[in-house]
Protein backbone atom coordinates (compact mmCIF):
# COMPACT_ATOMS: atom_id res chain seq x y z
CA UNK A 1 0.00 0.00 0.00
CA UNK A 2 1.01 3.47 -0.98
CA UNK A 3 1.65 6.62 1.57
CA UNK A 4 -0.52 8.27 0.06
CA UNK A 5 -3.39 5.10 0.39
CA UNK A 6 -2.43 4.72 3.67
CA UNK A 7 -3.01 8.41 4.64
CA UNK A 8 -6.19 8.19 3.01
CA UNK A 9 -7.41 4.60 4.50
CA UNK A 10 -6.69 6.73 8.27
CA UNK A 11 -8.50 9.42 7.49
CA UNK A 12 -11.34 6.94 6.59
CA UNK A 13 -10.75 5.29 9.65
CA UNK A 14 -11.04 8.79 11.76
CA UNK A 15 -14.91 9.26 10.00
CA UNK A 16 -15.85 5.71 11.28
CA UNK A 17 -14.38 6.45 14.82
CA UNK A 18 -15.64 9.72 15.09
CA UNK A 19 -19.04 9.04 13.57
CA UNK A 20 -19.29 5.96 16.12
CA UNK A 21 -17.90 8.59 18.82
CA UNK A 22 -20.97 11.11 18.23
CA UNK A 23 -23.69 7.65 18.10
CA UNK A 24 -21.86 6.79 21.46
CA UNK A 25 -22.11 10.49 23.11
CA UNK A 26 -25.46 11.42 21.59
CA UNK A 27 -27.06 12.38 24.91
CA UNK A 28 -23.65 14.22 25.68
CA UNK A 29 -21.65 18.15 24.74
CA UNK A 30 -19.54 15.53 23.30
CA UNK A 31 -21.62 14.97 20.26
CA UNK A 32 -21.25 17.89 18.54
CA UNK A 33 -17.64 18.06 18.93
CA UNK A 34 -17.00 14.09 17.66
CA UNK A 35 -19.43 14.87 14.44
CA UNK A 36 -17.30 18.28 13.66
CA UNK A 37 -14.14 16.29 13.83
CA UNK A 38 -15.66 13.00 11.76
CA UNK A 39 -16.65 16.16 8.98
CA UNK A 40 -13.16 17.35 8.81
CA UNK A 41 -11.55 14.03 8.54
CA UNK A 42 -14.15 13.13 5.83
CA UNK A 43 -12.91 16.29 4.21
CA UNK A 44 -9.42 15.59 4.31
CA UNK A 45 -10.26 12.11 2.47
CA UNK A 46 -11.56 13.46 -0.32
CA UNK A 47 -9.15 16.13 -0.56
CA UNK A 48 -6.13 13.14 -0.58
CA UNK A 49 -8.46 11.61 -3.00
CA UNK A 50 -8.73 13.98 -5.33
CA UNK A 51 -4.78 14.32 -5.01
CA UNK A 52 -4.16 10.39 -6.07
CA UNK A 53 -6.71 11.10 -8.97
CA UNK A 54 -4.99 14.10 -10.32
CA UNK A 55 -8.47 16.22 -10.05
CA UNK A 56 -8.50 19.56 -8.52
CA UNK A 57 -9.34 19.82 -5.01
CA UNK A 58 -9.79 23.20 -2.58
CA UNK A 59 -7.59 23.87 0.81
CA UNK A 60 -10.00 25.52 3.08
CA UNK A 61 -9.80 25.62 6.49
CA UNK A 62 -13.48 25.06 8.03
CA UNK A 63 -12.46 26.75 11.45
CA UNK A 64 -12.03 23.45 13.16
CA UNK A 65 -10.59 24.65 15.95
CA UNK A 66 -12.67 27.78 16.37
CA UNK A 67 -15.67 25.91 16.34
CA UNK A 68 -14.59 23.28 18.80
CA UNK A 69 -13.45 26.41 21.46
CA UNK A 70 -16.85 28.04 20.36
CA UNK A 71 -18.19 24.47 22.32
CA UNK A 72 -15.74 24.24 24.77
CA UNK A 73 -16.10 28.02 25.69
CA UNK A 74 -18.04 27.73 28.37
CA UNK A 75 -15.96 24.80 29.62
CA UNK A 76 -17.73 24.86 33.73
CA UNK A 77 -21.26 24.57 31.93
CA UNK A 78 -20.57 20.98 29.81
CA UNK A 79 -18.07 19.30 32.58
CA UNK A 80 -20.57 17.71 34.12
CA UNK A 81 -21.88 16.17 30.35
CA UNK A 82 -18.29 14.91 29.73
CA UNK A 83 -18.87 10.83 30.40
CA UNK A 84 -15.62 9.90 32.39
CA UNK A 85 -15.75 6.79 33.03
CA UNK A 86 -12.10 5.24 32.34
CA UNK A 87 -12.73 3.54 29.52
CA UNK A 88 -13.63 7.09 28.26
CA UNK A 89 -10.04 8.48 28.71
CA UNK A 90 -9.35 5.26 26.78
CA UNK A 91 -10.98 6.26 23.58
CA UNK A 92 -9.80 10.56 23.86
CA UNK A 93 -6.43 8.87 23.78
CA UNK A 94 -6.80 6.48 21.09
CA UNK A 95 -8.08 9.29 19.23
CA UNK A 96 -5.18 11.31 20.17
CA UNK A 97 -3.05 9.01 18.87
CA UNK A 98 -4.58 8.31 15.90
CA UNK A 99 -4.35 12.14 15.22
CA UNK A 100 -0.36 12.58 15.73
CA UNK A 101 0.00 9.31 13.87
CA UNK A 102 -1.78 10.96 10.67
CA UNK A 103 0.22 14.43 11.20
CA UNK A 104 3.17 12.69 11.68
CA UNK A 105 2.36 10.52 8.24
CA UNK A 106 1.64 13.53 6.46
CA UNK A 107 5.23 15.32 7.71
CA UNK A 108 6.87 12.39 5.76
CA UNK A 109 5.17 13.11 2.90
CA UNK A 110 5.99 16.52 2.98
CA UNK A 111 9.41 16.14 2.79
CA UNK A 112 9.18 13.98 0.25
CA UNK A 113 8.04 16.03 -2.35
CA UNK A 114 9.12 18.31 -4.23
CA UNK A 115 5.82 19.70 -5.95
CA UNK A 116 4.55 23.21 -4.08
CA UNK A 117 0.85 22.42 -4.27
CA UNK A 118 1.76 19.22 -2.23
CA UNK A 119 3.70 21.07 0.11
CA UNK A 120 0.66 23.05 0.65
CA UNK A 121 -1.81 20.31 0.94
CA UNK A 122 0.28 18.35 3.29
CA UNK A 123 1.30 21.70 5.74
CA UNK A 124 -2.32 22.00 5.71
CA UNK A 125 -3.69 18.28 6.73
CA UNK A 126 -0.63 18.57 9.58
CA UNK A 127 -2.21 21.93 10.77
CA UNK A 128 -5.72 20.68 10.75
CA UNK A 129 -4.21 17.05 12.10
CA UNK A 130 -2.57 18.79 15.52
CA UNK A 131 -5.66 21.06 16.54
CA UNK A 132 -7.74 17.53 15.99
CA UNK A 133 -5.22 15.92 18.48
CA UNK A 134 -5.04 19.19 20.68
CA UNK A 135 -8.58 18.69 21.30
CA UNK A 136 -8.37 14.81 21.74
CA UNK A 137 -5.81 15.45 24.12
CA UNK A 138 -7.62 18.44 26.40
CA UNK A 139 -10.78 15.78 26.30
CA UNK A 140 -8.16 13.19 27.84
CA UNK A 141 -6.47 15.33 30.61
CA UNK A 142 -9.61 16.32 31.24
CA UNK A 143 -11.25 13.04 31.59
CA UNK A 144 -8.13 11.11 33.02
CA UNK A 145 -7.40 13.97 35.58
CA UNK A 146 -8.54 12.27 38.46
CA UNK A 147 -6.49 9.33 37.86
CA UNK A 148 -3.39 11.03 37.71
CA UNK A 149 -3.74 13.65 40.63
CA UNK A 150 -4.40 12.81 44.21
CA UNK A 151 -4.03 15.58 46.82
CA UNK A 152 -5.46 16.70 49.41
CA UNK A 153 -7.04 20.11 48.87
CA UNK A 154 -5.32 21.94 52.08
CA UNK A 155 -2.39 20.94 50.63
CA UNK A 156 0.13 22.27 47.81
CA UNK A 157 -0.84 23.87 44.53
CA UNK A 158 -2.59 23.09 42.32
CA UNK A 159 -3.07 23.64 38.47
CA UNK A 160 -6.93 24.42 37.65
CA UNK A 161 -8.05 21.65 35.54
Amino acid sequence: MGILSQAIRIQQDGVRFYSDQAEKNANTALRDVFTLLAEDEKRHAMILQATREGSPYELRDDGIGEKVANLFESMESIKQAIPAPTEQADVYYAAWEMEKKAASLYEQLLTQTDNPDDKALYAFLIDQEQIHAQVMEQLYRHVNRPNEWVEAAEFGLREEY
